[in-house]
């Protein structure tokens, strides 16, 4: 406790006011303390520095007010004006117009200690003085003459602050300046405080520097919605104010804290938990990446993209805070990022690739929080890898965040596109297994025969046959095996060999519900884009079907043939063949087979369908959704040939158009084929088509089943009922799956 003087001092006056004032103190033999360097002073002019630290650089203390006030006036004679800046200490008074002499009496926190009875007392001028004695507030020694200089040289009165613009409270306190909660015309406001000589980076840029800096970049990007309004900006007093528009809404780490699952209890996860958060996420992050976009055109970069400046009001609509380090692209003045920002992490980060990096930091915590642990190229794919695999994103989304944060680079175009088909992959993925979820569990399987109880099986996955005896457990075993792995012909081959002498008789007596699932087969041949075994595949099509394929089909009798079942998979034949062997006679038999279609392809109601004698064809087999199916593997030069007359099929395919929600002849089958002709860029058709099946969705005593318009029942069937909509359902969602990558 006593008389004590603090020499503030910014980075540049630091060197002379150290020789200065220490000469003087060791001439005067005064007791001092000074900041060990000038790292440390740097720190306690941060943000990070405590309030009552702030510019505190040497500290002389007195043994008695009659040396205080005579030293005092001798140091404010010795120290030159213009060479000694400083911020002003908030704890002390100034000493007339100096801006680094500063003074009080006593501590800011006296050390407090306990007597024997518990009575808290300290110490002063070697005395116990007790808290709650009458001699507390004798000890804190005043000086009239001081007080009178401090108002004649301190004295000011606010001219906008409380006035034009009203303080409510202190939102954050900051030794390098507050934030407000205020009121301008009835409406709340924000008002930053900006203090002269503090937050100063290594080229003694404070913070009034990046206030202004700020303004200049807001005034550029003034009509981005995402962006708080600037109201007003000026000085008062010795300090510099923004007065900006009012966001209600909360810090993104905050909300983040709060609604990520997987920083709760881990063991209490559902799917929905980590669906919807999934998709809250993706969002939010795909609004940071277009602010970030806005920015990037105007030629400007943040400088700190973090959670703690991203705002996330209740409608989840997203804005971005605090430019103070914002620049310009070409800017040539080199640019600090301030403590904690992301861009610190990694070591020799180009200065216009830091918000690159730093959106791939946001968007690893807005999953994992881990961030910090991004150091180096083995654990930030470690880390990006297990968000991928928890949260079940596609390889894109991975591709580009370890782009963002091993290269800090990124088509932004391209990253764009990524983010919207994902949320709109997750809106299908969602729906489709719900769907399948509710199919599952509510098929009548008492109901059931033989042959659909083994289809239902193979639909689900539950089916495990030790024995084939026919053509039709093989289907069902090779199915089974696509539905729960992808890569199950790689170690079903030897498999397949063993029935490559199966008999036609056999294939044709299989009815429609086996021929889908031997399409089902067929595609996984094409789609998981098999270049072994090219040698089987080919005998296994042309020496087991030649009877079906390669019949002699003259001009004459083209118009006999039905277009059904068998002449579609016959032509898919020819088609997988070719694409194996392109010979000049399999595609012959392609253009008869294509020319048949286009003749019996008919415009009605401003449609074009497949007519065949008196009826409109819709049908997997025998009409529209049987030539989509198709289309995927004709050759380039048969799409070339008859481009015109194909994109209008497939543009009236696109049209849903069925009265009937199966998959032979209805919706079902229309889903299929245009998700393998869409492949995953289909999202809306695919969620107008399922809502439509939801439609024609009919239980009947706890049971689902299927309703036409025209007001006829189906059952559990596979061509016409419940079973072949859950297959559909099912095969969609793993074509998706495949094309995704996922």
């Amino acid at each position: 406790m006593g008389w004590k003087i603090h020499i503030s001092s910014d980075i540049l006056s630091s060197n002379y006011l150290c020789e200065t004032i220490i000469r003087y103190c060791k001439i005067n033999s005064l007791n001092f303390k000074i900041l060990k360097n000038s790292e440390i002073l740097l720190n306690s002019l941060s943000k990070k520095s405590r309030q009552e630290q702030l510019g505190k650089f040497i500290t002389i203390y007195f043994n008695s007010k009659k040396s205080f006030i005579n030293n005092i006036e001798n140091i404010y004679i010795l120290i030159d004006s213009k060479k000694a800046n400083g911020p002003y200490i908030y704890t002390d008074k100034r000493y007339k117009d100096s801006k680094v002499i500063y003074y009080r009496f006593g501590a800011i926190y006296p050390r407090i200690l306990l007597n024997e009875f518990g009575d808290p007392y300290f110490y002063y001028k070697k005395n116990k003085i007790l808290l709650n004695s009458e001699n507390y507030y004798k000890v804190f020694e005043k000086d009239k003459k001081l007080d009178e200089l401090f108002l004649k040289y301190n004295k000011y009165e606010f001219k906008k602050i409380n006035k034009l613009y009203k303080i409510i409270s202190i939102l954050h306190k900051s030794s390098t300046g507050n934030i407000y909660l205020g009121e301008f015309n009835n409406q709340k406001i924000i008002v930053k405080e900006y203090r002269p000589y503090t937050n100063i980076d290594s080229n003694n840029r404070d913070s009034i520097f990046f206030a202004k800096n700020s303004i200049k970049i807001r005034e550029k990007i003034k009509n981005l919605t995402a962006i708080p309004k600037l109201i007003d900006y000026f000085w008062e007093w010795e300090n510099f104010f923004i007065v900006e528009e009012y966001i209600e809404a909360k810090k993104l780490s905050n909300v983040i804290n709060h609604r990520n699952c997987f920083f709760k209890n881990f063991n209490s996860i559902l799917y929905i938990d980590t669906y919807n958060y999934k998709k809250f996420a993706l969002q939010i992050f795909l609004q940071i990446f277009l602010i970030y976009q806005e920015m990037r055109k105007n030629k400007i970069f943040h400088g700190d993209f973090s959670l703690e400046n991203i705002l996330l009001n209740s409608k989840n609509n997203v804005y971005l805070i605090d430019f103070d380090h914002a620049y310009f692209k070409n800017e040539k003045k080199k640019h600090f990022t301030i403590y904690g920002n992301y861009s610190n992490y990694k070591i020799g980060l180009n200065k216009n690739n830091r918000d690159l990096y730093s959106l791939g930091c946001i968007f690893v915590n807005m999953f994992k929080n881990k961030s910090s642990y991004l150091k180096n190229k083995s654990s930030s794919k470690k880390i990006i890898s297990d968000i991928i695999n928890d949260f079940d994103f596609s390889k894109n989304i991975q591709k580009i965040i370890l782009n963002l944060v091993i290269k800090s680079k990124a088509k932004l175009k391209k990253v764009h596109k990524i983010l919207e088909e994902e949320l709109q992959n997750m809106d299908i993925f969602y729906l489709l297994q719900n769907k399948i979820e509710f199919y599952e569990k509510n098929i009548k399987l008492t109901t059931l025969n033989k042959r659909h109880t083994l289809l239902f099986k193979a639909i689900t996955g539950n089916l495990n046959i030790q024995k084939e005896e026919n053509v039709f457990d093989i289907i069902l075993k090779i199915t089974n095996n696509f539905s729960i792995n992808k890569n199950f012909l790689f170690s079903n081959i030897n498999f397949l060999e063993k029935y490559e002498k199966c008999s036609i008789k056999k294939i044709i007596s299989v009815s429609s519900e086996k021929d889908i699932l031997l399409l089902g087969c067929i595609l996984c041949f094409h789609y998981l884009k098999i270049k072994e075994n090219t040698n089987f595949l080919k005998n296994w099509i042309f020496e087991s079907f030649d009877k079906i394929v390669f019949f002699n089909q003259s001009q004459n009798h083209e118009n006999n043939i039905k277009i059904n079942h068998l002449f579609y998979l016959k032509m898919m034949f020819l088609n997988l063949y070719y694409k194996i062997e392109p010979k000049e006679q399999v595609f012959k038999y392609i253009e008869i087979y294509v020319d048949i279609i286009l003749q019996k392809t008919v415009k009605y109601n401003h449609l074009y369908l497949i007519r065949d004698g008196l009826y409109l064809k819709p049908g997997l087999f025998e009409g529209m959704s049987g030539f989509v199916l198709n289309f995927n593997f004709f050759p380039s030069k048969i799409i070339e040939n008859n481009k015109t007359k194909f994109d209008q099929i497939l543009k009236c395919s696109l049209i849903i158009n069925s009265n009937s929600s199966s998959l032979s002849n209805g919706l079902a089958g229309f889903a299929l084929a245009n998700t393998i002709l869409n492949k995953n860029n289909n999202t809306d058709y695919l969620i107008k088509i399922i809502k439509e099946i939801e439609l024609m969705e009919i239980k009947n005593k706890n049971f689902i089943y299927f309703l036409n318009k025209d007001k006829s029942v189906y059952s559990n069937d596979f061509s016409f009922g419940t079973l072949g909509v859950l297959f559909s359902l099912k095969m969609i969602l793993i074509f998706i799956k495949i094309e995704l990558k996922i």
